[in-house]
């Protein structure tokens, strides 16, 4: 029997032990080739299957007749030559594996460096683009020095002419304009601590010198038997001054010395008009009560639609520009909150504060709100998937300060727990995208029309990355997925909140209550205590009425208070209307405002736009579990079919459990939650969106979450609830001014033009600087009070 094997054993190998001995200069894909005839097939890379042992073969052959002969010139039997066989087709699959573990970590190097190189390649070209920028307001600040530096020799000059004049005392008794004098002494008390800290590119003595030459003025007017109205002069120097408080016109020194300089010219043109013209005046304007304002008023009559945050902005800016401000919302009671039906407090929607919202700050802080009372310290941010925990969101404050985007991929780069290298590296594609799409007009337009879809792919952004972080952000950053959203708004969203500032993306939230009762209410109130602004909630503008290119008047619909019918009211002889609407609001006025429509276009194509529907929910457990982080973000789950979701540990936010827990029992943590781009939830039933959180979506994230039990729940829809920024859709949003001149328009999705400031996206800090340069404006344009200045808005303006 075993010669019966050895045989064709032997015959079959023979042809291949002469090739044996060159296998050692051999590739190991060859060996693994060559070895692979002995079974007649090729063997598999890695497959582990390369020969069976040669006793298999020969199973009645006597294992004490192998001698082990190390080379198959010593090997005399066919048994000794397939063991030596295997051994060197072992040894030859040992030597491929090590060269495919070789090739592998060859692979992985270079992706790494690759990827690194691309790196700091976007780096390179970004620092170069930062520094040429950097050039640019150089040029820009010794321009302004210039400016500055002449302003003040005119000061001097002025102030001498000025102070000429006012030595003359009988001339200036029966001449100077006392409300041009008043108003100028007014505005240079207010900024005598700015003109003497000014630094040392103007001298302390120019400063002091300005300041005593006004003031000179200011004490020499004599009183004046009447009053005396102003002369077309003094309408012209007023005209100047206003156009030199502007701040986007000379920077904040040049403002301050080309003010002072031209009220002074303005003094000495006043001084110089005839006595005789100036009493005429004067004596008109006592026969005349209808002198005190072009309709008889003495302050400008403004009507505010909607009181959001661009409402707000409008209502503060109007009403510190001296005009009879009314606010109209729908909400019965603007500024206070809303509550569940056994007595919880609810919001709908759970809203952050980012580090770089300084009119908000500012606005807060004016009415001597405190930021460490209002809201917690920055805090991180979590995302979730269905496998556990995704990525955090570090808190930049506090860390090294390192060039933008260097600092944050630094920060963020040991936050992924899932997200490969590699995927994480493919965003640099995007990084430089975002230099190039602000360059101009035409290019911006270019990326509006795009899809952020079409973006991420054509800067080479991996599949990975999109759906695990980018898709979700967006979900809950935009409300929409990136298939739906415009390229262009998209960048601005991750450049101003992630790229910008190393600090750009810290966000904190309120320490207690809501935003509405904590933060919109008190400015509500200020304005009503100290300007008389008139609010009017449970109110429904149905149209505005037009009259010679102007918006004289507005209907509205309110319920009575007798009856509790609702009723229309006519409100008339209005000076100005802002509309602090959305998509939605828009078309509701649009509808009864058919000359309106007619001759704004924009306004009409504004209001054709779609919203994003909204659902918030509030669930009350009876124990608490503890999170990661308080902030939430829901990545990647089916059962939300298609919407963004985020949940926030409001026990964790808010110290004061009773507050959160209104009249019961405070037992365990408060859970808010939002839907986002929620149109497939808003049917599902309350008792189906409570089980889907309870059950499924926040033990899938905290597993802690099972063991909790819901005591009570709240939900509420808001079809159309926010602005949705479609492709293409750039051009349709209204602008701040209409074809009619007292018209204007606020909120967060409106276009600011020229003076387009830092603030993106969809945020509060954006709508309250759409309301102030709504006002701002209508001031501007000679509507309201001429005497009085434009709010000066904190943080800076961006051209397009």
């Amino acid at each position: 029997m075993p010669h019966l094997l050895v045989e064709p054993l032997q015959a079959r190998c023979g042809p291949i032990l002469g090739e044996m001995a060159a296998w050692p200069s051999c590739s190991t894909r060859n060996a693994r080739s060559q070895a692979g005839v002995f079974l007649g097939s090729e063997i598999p890379s890695g497959a582990g299957l390369l020969l069976r042992p040669a006793s298999s073969f020969l199973p009645d052959l006597d294992p004490g007749r192998l001698q082990h002969p190390t080379s198959f010139s010593e090997a005399t039997t066919a048994s000794d030559r397939a063991q030596l066989l295997q051994a060197e087709v072992e040894a030859a699959r040992d030597a491929a594996d090590t060269a495919e573990e070789e090739a592998e970590a060859a692979e992985h190097a270079e992706l790494l460096v690759v990827g690194l190189a691309t790196i700091f390649a976007g780096l390179a070209w970004f620092t170069t683009y930062k520094t040429w920028q950097l050039y640019q307001r150089w040029l820009a600040m010794k321009r302004r020095k210039a400016l500055c530096v002449g302003a003040a020799r005119v000061v001097t000059r002025c102030c001498g002419d000025a102070a000429v004049v006012a030595a003359q005392g009988t001339l200036v008794g029966r001449s100077a304009d006392r409300i041009l004098a008043r108003m100028l002494a007014q505005e240079l008390d207010s900024r005598a601590g700015q003109l003497r800290t000014l630094d040392h590119r103007l001298s302390l003595t120019r400063s002091n010198m300005l300041l005593a030459s006004a003031m000179e003025i200011h004490q020499a007017r004599m009183p004046l038997a009447r009053s005396v109205a102003p002369t077309p002069s003094t309408h012209r120097a007023t005209a100047h001054i206003q156009r030199a408080m502007d701040p986007s016109a000379h920077g904040k020194d040049g403002q301050i010395f080309l003010c002072a300089s031209l009220a002074c010219s303005g003094m000495a043109l006043a001084t110089r008009s005839r006595s005789r013209q100036q009493s005429r005046h004067a004596l008109q304007a006592q026969a005349s009560p209808a002198a005190e304002g072009e309709k008889g008023r003495s302050r400008p009559r403004v009507a505010v639609v909607g009181a959001g945050w661009g409402g707000l902005g409008a209502a503060k800016a109007l009403c510190e520009n001296g005009c009879e401000v009314t606010l109209l919302d729908g909400t019965p009671q603007p500024g206070s909150g809303m509550q569940t039906p056994s007595g919880k407090p609810f919001e709908a929607g759970t809203r952050g504060f980012w580090r770089d919202y300084p009119n908000m700050n500012a606005t807060l802080a004016e009415i001597g709100l405190d930021e460490s009372e209002l809201f917690t310290d920055f805090t991180e941010s979590a995302f979730y998937s269905p496998d556990g925990l995704e990525a955090t969101a570090p808190v930049f404050a506090g860390a090294p300060e390192l060039p933008s985007p260097l600092g944050q991929v630094i920060a963020s780069f040991s936050r992924f727990r899932r997200l490969p290298l590699a995927d994480r590296l493919s965003i640099t594609g995007l990084l430089l995208a975002m230099v190039d799409f602000t360059r101009d007009a035409k290019t911006f337009e270019a990326y509006d029309r795009m899809t952020a879809h079409e973006l991420f792919l054509r800067a080479g952004l991996s599949q990975r990355l999109v759906d695990d972080f980018l898709k979700p952000t967006l979900l809950v950053g935009l409300f929409k997925p990136p298939e739906e959203l415009s390229a262009a708004v998209t960048m601005e969203l991750l450049y101003f909140y992630a790229l910008a500032h190393q600090t750009s993306f810290d966000v904190r939230w309120l320490k207690k209550g809501t935003v509405s009762e904590t933060l919109m209410c008190p400015v509500i109130n200020h304005l009503v205590e100290q300007h008389g602004l008139t609010v009017k909630g449970g109110s429904f503008v149905e149209g505005l009425e037009v009259a010679d290119g102007e918006v004289t008047g507005l209907r509205y619909r309110s319920r009575s208070a007798g009856s509790g019918s609702m009723q229309t009211v006519q409100m008339e002889d209005l000076d100005a209307v802002v509309l602090a609407l959305g998509a939605g609001g828009l078309r509701a006025v649009l509808r009864g405002s058919p000359e309106v429509a007619k001759v704004c276009p924009n306004l009409t194509s504004a209001g054709s736009l779609q919203g994003i529907d909204v659902m918030s929910v509030r669930i009350w457990f009876d124990r608490k579990v503890a999170t990661q982080a308080p902030a939430n973000v829901f990545a990647k789950f089916s059962a939300l079919r298609g919407a963004g979701g985020t949940f926030f540990m409001l026990d964790q936010l808010q110290a004061d459990q009773q507050a959160l827990w209104g009249e019961d029992e405070p037992q365990g943590s408060v859970v808010a939650c939002d839907f986002y781009n929620a149109g497939a939830l808003l049917a599902l039933p309350d008792e189906e969106i409570i089980r889907l959180l309870a059950d499924e979506l926040l033990p899938s994230a905290v597993p802690e979450f099972r063991s909790a039990k819901a005591v009570d729940s709240h939900a509420m829809r808001f079809p159309g609830g926010v602005s949705w920024f479609s492709p293409g859709s750039f051009k349709s949003r209204p602008t701040t001014e209409t074809p009619l001149r007292n018209l204007v328009c606020a909120g967060d999705w409106v276009r600011l033009g020229s003076r387009e400031h830092g603030a993106k996206g969809l945020c509060q800090e954006r709508a309250l600087v759409t309301g102030l340069e709504a006002a701002n404006s209508l001031a501007r344009r000679g509507i309201l009070d001429k005497r009085r200045p434009q709010h000066v808005l904190q943080g800076t303006y961006l051209s397009r």
